[in-house]
């Protein structure tokens, strides 16, 4: 399995388990960091996805930085798919 199928899958494990509105929306919102920092070549880490949802003026509603680190090292536990 490739590095995005499996990272895909774990989005998709991730999802299925959200409990509310706010936590699938800051999902939603972090993957879609991941892709664009991805897509650019940058490495993905909490504070790049702090930075790209600050950029992204996303205001209240967006990912804490502490959602952002739980989520991301959600993914890094479970996956072990994404450096530091």
């Amino acid at each position: 399995m490739s590095k995005a199928a499996a990272v895909d899958n774990l989005y998709a494990d991730l999802v299925s388990a959200a409990t509310n509105p706010r936590q699938l929306e800051s999902l939603e919102r972090i993957k879609k960091a991941c892709d664009y920092l991805e897509e650019q070549s940058v490495q993905v880490t909490a504070k790049a996805i702090e930075h790209y949802c600050v950029d992204r003026e996303w205001g209240a509603r967006k990912p804490n930085p502490y959602e952002i680190r739980r989520s991301y090292a959600t993914m890094l536990t479970f996956g072990g798919l994404l450096k530091m």
